[in-house]
């Protein structure tokens, strides 16, 4: 199937949201609109959590955390997530997420405390529309010991990604087997070291989106999270700005047709008789 020709809008389509997500709304982006996703982790009071998850910068595979929701949930900005969850998973792909999860906690390592670090040891992957890995957190298992070091992490990041699939492919299920060890003086040391792994198995150069391979994502992603609040304007603004690089442009394509398309319609029952 053509780029061009998949339905992206049907893969990120709100109404298959998981469990954990409300409803879209619109957020002011530093003087322009931008779309807001509501998030509400169920279980125990995680305000902390909350407090150091909105204090982030941004990273490309962390769900950005905008503000407070009420006294139980948080905005975060808009991603196209595949909601299916049909990406076909190779094992160049796997050793590419396991990458993107530990190039975020390396940011998280670098901007929290130690003693704050068992707060995002409960986290949850998903997978967007770009088939990258985008990263969000629960609650902290009250049963559990949170990690507090780099190799605790580690086996934070190995468990999750066992968790998304039946069998890892080789040599990927050889890392994620390190990456859970029981005694931790078997798992990679640092989340650097997993990277470098990841890096030299696959013979991967980059994994985690970044230059023009980020502006295009961004602008499109935008497009996407307009699409969804059916706002035909800003969303072919966003992709018509993504087309400028030169990654993601079938899915760009594919977002000014549609944005285009769903302006004429406006504009055709907006005009006197043409639902006669």
């Amino acid at each position: 199937m053509r780029t061009f020709e998949i339905d992206w809008l049907a893969l990120a389509d709100w109404e298959k949201r998981g469990r954990l997500f409300g409803e879209l709304s619109v957020f002011d982006a530093g003087g322009f609109p931008g779309v807001a996703m509501e998030y509400r982790p169920r279980g125990i009071d995680w305000s902390r959590l909350r407090t150091l998850w909105l204090r982030l910068p941004p990273h490309p595979h962390l769900l950005q955390a905008i503000e407070p929701l009420g006294e139980d949930g948080v905005r975060l900005a808009y991603a196209a997530i595949d909601w299916d969850g049909r990406t076909e998973l190779t094992a160049v792909r796997c050793a590419g997420w396991a990458m993107q999860i530990a190039d975020a906690f390396r940011m998280i390592v670098s901007e929290v405390r130690e003693a704050d670090l068992p707060h995002f040891g409960n986290p949850i992957a998903y997978c967007d529309i770009g088939g990258a890995m985008r990263l969000a957190f629960r609650p902290p298992n009250p049963a559990a010991i949170g990690p507090r070091d780099e190799r605790q992490l580690v086996f934070v990041i190995g468990s999750l990604l066992r968790s998304m699939m039946r069998t890892a492919p080789p040599p990927m299920h050889t890392v994620l087997a390190t990456c859970t060890h029981p005694t931790a003086e078997s798992r990679y040391r640092s989340l650097s070291l997993l990277v470098q792994t990841c890096r030299h198995e696959l013979a991967i150069d980059q994994a985690v989106r970044a230059g023009g391979l980020l502006a295009a994502w961004q602008h499109a992603e935008r497009g996407m999270g307009f699409l969804a609040m059916n706002d035909p304007e800003h969303a072919h603004a966003e992709f018509i700005a993504a087309l400028r690089y030169d990654d993601y442009k079938g899915l760009a394509r594919w977002g000014c047709d549609s944005a285009l398309r769903r302006r004429q319609e406006a504009r055709r029952w907006e005009r006197p008789g043409s639902f006669a």
